[in-house]
């Protein structure tokens, strides 16, 4: 039996529940109280959150549990318990390792975190024999699991040739797993097409239909689902009133529909500090793997760490948030 994951607040940490468990794990909790010296704290599942000097101003009880629930709607296979990060919606001013274990390959597994708006993206990990690492600045929902890849009509895998997608009956076209013999899809061997359709060059066609070329619709593409790279980025120490170099951030839409129009803003406890200097994203539609980009430099008011968040939104489509930070001297 499948584990069911219900609801729980958007500030948590949380890493999933292996497919196949029938029985969640017992609460359970570990404290410690973190200033600006630093510390770290080893919870439930042997996840490690090491927070650096300077991150914290003042003494926080920082509490790693393990609830009696999980997640739904994930874009992988997980790949071990569910654990949570408290107080919720605390941020820091430098980044926060966060180490997730796993027991299988690491070139296999992502870690991924949720957005305020429900869409899940995929964060840059440090990949380890036995532990996954992640900077954040932020709590936030995280998991480490194996991305969905390879199955018909999902996105393809990583790997090259025909191992990009499950099974022999499937190749991978535009970024997408297909079967041959299908309307818009390729002619199979043979130049053989199924259902009466026809081969016209390597494409499985329908002269009969209006949308002839265009692919089965009886499975439904991946919705939109908007992702930013880095996530995470620090520009260092600058003077007040002077300026960082220029940080590219890419969007991209990872799934198979196309956005809305995407908005772009500056939001978090310091937005004034960081001026985007340059965005083909606003008003901007992605189709599905297509991206835009935008250019931010950090430019201090006043002296202190500084932190903020570049948030990128369209319906469909959720939003991607990459977190910012920095300290004026």
């Amino acid at each position: 039996m499948r584990t069911r994951c219900g609801d729980v607040g958007f500030l948590a940490v949380v890493l999933l529940a292996a497919c196949g468990a029938s029985d969640p794990a017992p609460d359970t909790s570990v404290s410690a109280v973190i200033g600006a010296g630093g510390g770290s704290v080893e919870g439930p599942a042997g996840v490690t959150v090491t927070i650096p000097a300077g991150a914290l101003s003042e003494e926080t009880t920082i509490t790693v549990s393990a609830p009696d629930s999980g997640f739904p709607g994930l874009p992988a296979v997980a790949s071990s318990g569910v654990v949570a990060l408290e107080p919720h919606g605390l941020t820091f001013a430098l980044p926060v390792t966060i180490a997730l274990p796993h027991a299988e390959n690491p070139n296999d597994l992502a870690v991924f975190t949720s957005s305020p708006g429900g869409a899940w993206e995929r964060l840059d990990a440090e990949r380890l024999p036995n532990e996954l690492r992640v900077q954040v600045m932020h709590f936030s929902f995280f998991f480490n699991g194996r991305e969905v890849c390879g199955l018909y009509r999902q996105e393809c895998c990583a790997d090259t040739g025909e191992g990009q997608c499950a099974g022999d009956a499937l190749i991978c076209i535009d970024n997408r797993c297909l079967e041959c013999g299908l309307a818009g899809e390729r002619c199979c061997e043979g130049n053989t097409c199924l259902g009466g359709l026809s081969c016209s060059g390597t494409q499985c066609l329908d002269a009969t239909m209006p949308d002839a070329g265009v692919p089965d619709a009886g499975v439904p593409p991946a919705p939109a689902m908007l992702r930013i790279s880095p996530n995470i980025q620090n520009f260092g120490t600058v003077m007040v009133s002077g300026t960082s170099a220029s940080q590219t951030f890419t969007v991209a839409n990872s799934g198979g529909e196309s956005t809305g129009a995407l908005a772009t803003n500056l939001t978090g406890v310091n937005p004034a500090d960081f001026v985007i200097t340059s965005d083909t994203c606003t008003a901007t539609t992605l189709a599905p793997a297509a991206t835009c980009t935008v250019d931010i430099e950090f430019s201090p008011t006043s002296a202190g760490s500084k932190t903020a968040s570049l948030d990128v939104t369209g319906t469909p489509g959720g939003i991607a948030t990459a977190d910012l930070g920095g300290t004026g001297i």
